[in-house]
């Protein structure tokens, strides 16, 4: 305002007590920008994975005038998926379904649905799950906790010329109980699939170049709950597995999820605890 020859307009962009006023000046601003008569501000683009540092160095002594953007890369195209293949563990459980339809929508061609039952639940058909998509569906009977099970999962997802490029921890069991109630079985029951799970199929996949490997973790690793010491420890495992992966360089996230609306274990009521704990991390 201080400045000469310079006129400033306020607006007050309050989108919804008046929705019909805001289009009109969304509008508005659109029409300027294809005519000329608006010009958006000076833009720095800086790649994430190249140059991020660079980016902020310059905010750091305000050397920038207009915007700076920080530039990610893209996910990789349908195009790059044609020869691609998916390992969905739990794959037959209502996550590892959801994360199959998702990877087939994706153009992922093969989905290798890896459980300890190696069927579908019923009503459910091949077809029917990934209806459209023209990805091929493979169920397998497999404990994920026994290294050599996971080694044939692996071949599997490997097959003709399909090539493993993701793999999708879902896998995991529950068996509460309060601390002087766990025993070694108890311990086993649960970290077996998950912790177990997770580190068998990072030895077996060691040689495949991953572009994703996905933990399904809990928010029971972060806030604990009553009678789920052995839950909350192996979900804590897929968290550390994840954060070593990364510090080598690897494709690992481990994500502790809260509950999910009408599938997975806390929607289903089998677990007071982690329902009530994964809702409050939400």
């Amino acid at each position: 305002a201080a400045h000469s020859g310079m006129h400033t307009l306020a607006v007050d962009m309050d989108m919804q007590a008046d929705p019909t006023w805001m289009q009109r000046i969304l509008i508005r601003l659109r029409d300027g920008v294809d005519s000329g008569s608006i010009r958006p501000l000076p833009l720095l683009s800086y790649d994430m994975a190249r140059s991020a540092q660079q980016a902020f160095r310059l905010l750091q002594r305000g050397g920038n005038i207009g915007k700076i953007v920080i530039r990610i890369a893209q996910e990789p195209s349908r195009e790059h998926n044609k020869q691609a293949s998916a390992i969905v563990t739990g794959g037959t459980s209502g996550l590892g379904l959801l994360t199959a339809r998702w990877q087939a929508d994706c153009g992922v061609r093969a989905v290798v649905l890896a459980s300890r039952t190696g069927r579908l639940p019923v009503g459910v058909s091949d077809a029917q799950l990934l209806l459209g998509s023209g990805a091929r569906v493979h169920t397998l009977r497999c404990d994920v906790g026994a290294i050599a099970d996971v080694r044939q999962l692996v071949l599997c997802a490997h097959e003709g010329s399909m090539r493993l490029r993701s793999v999708w921890h879902a896998a995991g069991v529950l068996a509460d109980s309060t601390l002087a109630q766990q025993s070694a079985s108890s311990l086993v029951h649960v970290m077996s699939p998950k912790a177990g799970g997770a580190w068998a199929m990072q030895r077996a996949s060691a040689a495949s170049p991953l572009r994703s490997y996905a933990l399904f973790s809990s928010a029971a690793a972060l806030l604990g709950g009553a009678g789920q010491a052995n839950y909350s420890a192996a979900n804590s495992c897929l968290d550390a597995l994840a954060s070593c992966q990364q510090t080598r360089g690897g494709a690992s996230s481990s994500v502790q999820w809260g509950a999910w609306a009408e599938i997975g274990m806390a929607s289903r009521g089998a677990c007071r605890f982690c329902a009530t704990a994964d809702r409050q991390a939400l």
